[in-house]
């Protein structure tokens, strides 16, 4: 799934029994510019993402998602806080990565909480 003032998801994760097709899809994936909605990234994967009908499993199996962005939310950053809270009380676990020169990484430590990791 890639967002940026929209979401759109590349795959489901029950499209691919392989590690090596996955990744050959990520590499694939184009990424375009615009606003930066975490909120909106966050309402979708949790409720689309990592729904069992799409291939998220239940049970022992951790449910990770890895936020990249390279950034401060400049869409519905007044909602960010409130997905990733949810998100977080959906049993998913939030690690960011931001990547650039322009992110704020009070906004990703408070909001997102897991880890920073900056390229």
């Amino acid at each position: 799934m890639k967002f940026s003032d929209r979401v759109e998801i590349g795959f489901h994760l029950n499209r691919f029994d392989n590690v090596h097709d996955m990744v050959s899809e990520i590499e694939g994936l184009d990424i375009s510019g615009g606003d930066t909605n975490i909120a909106w990234a966050l309402r979708v994967a949790r409720n689309q993402m990592f729904a069992s009908r799409n291939g998220a499993r239940l049970g022992t199996i951790p449910r990770l998602l890895i936020l990249i962005t390279d950034g401060a939310a400049t869409a519905e950053g007044w909602a960010t806080l409130l997905e990733a809270n949810t998100t977080k009380e959906a049993g998913i676990l939030i690690f960011t990565v931001g990547i650039g020169n322009e992110i704020d990484e009070r906004q990703l430590k408070v909001y997102l909480l897991h880890l920073i990791l900056e390229l």
